[in-house]
């Protein structure tokens, strides 16, 4: 079985441990709010007309989404960053409670990320600086010599919310395996998959399809003022 790792470091994506290797966007400094004070800048869990049974809808008022996923599904992390930089913030999104989270921080080991990782889901936010189609913001490069989000990944072209988004998918499954989508939207680049992807995948065929279906723009309200901070701290507090 290959493993193919993303590491989650402060809300955005390193990597590690891959095969094959994985991209590499930049991580610039943030203002991380894991608890946020502000209530403008924190997810929302609402009960909607149109979900399904079952399903709970998630609003992101700051990074500017709503997006519907099974009710397990809760908001585990948010992290914006104020300032200018490409990279807006980020999101994840768990279906462990805070126990069971706690109880596999305990567990986990070493610089290996564990696989129930795999069915979390991290929505990356980027400021489409360039006016770029999703397609070609997939294609790129965040660092110099860096690896893009296309990188060992076919794209398909895709439309959610009305809009021309592309769908990631594994190379080695050739139309199979989902490795994540691409939605523009707001001006800006919002990037979704799971924070670790095995291949074969454990999870049933279809399942961060289903979740990135619903995927719905709001207008998004203005980021926190940026306010002096320690370096964000790791998702599991080491």
């Amino acid at each position: 079985m290959k493993s193919i790792s993303l590491i989650l470091t402060a809300g955005f994506l390193t990597f590690g441990c891959t095969t094959p290797p994985a991209s590499t966007p930049s991580s610039p400094v943030v203002t991380a709010a894991p608890t946020p004070t502000n209530p403008a800048a924190s997810a929302t869990a609402t009960a909607s007309p149109t979900a399904r049974a079952g399903f709970a809808t998630h609003e992101s008022p700051i990074l500017g989404y709503r997006i519907t996923m099974p009710g397990p599904y809760r908001r585990l992390w948010f992290v914006v960053n104020s300032g200018s930089a490409e990279t807006l913030g980020s999101e994840t999104y768990t279906r462990r409670t805070e126990l069971e989270e706690r109880e596999l921080c305990l567990r986990s080991q070493g610089d290996v990320p564990p696989r129930e990782w795999e069915t979390d889901v991290v929505i990356l936010t980027y400021r489409n600086v360039d006016n770029i189609s999703a397609a070609q913001f997939a294609n790129k490069p965040f660092v110099p010599d860096g690896q893009a989000f296309s990188t060992h990944r076919t794209i398909e072209p895709v439309t959610i919310d009305g809009r021309d988004a592309v769908r990631l998918v594994w190379e080695p499954t050739k139309g199979g395996e989902t490795a994540g989508f691409v939605i523009p939207a707001n001006g800006r680049m919002y990037v979704m998959m799971p924070p670790v992807s095995s291949l074969p995948s454990q999870l049933p065929k279809g399942w961060l399809d289903d979740i990135a279906t619903s995927f719905r723009a709001v207008t998004p309200q203005p980021a926190p003022a940026p306010t002096p901070s320690a370096a964000p701290t790791p998702r599991c507090g080491t």
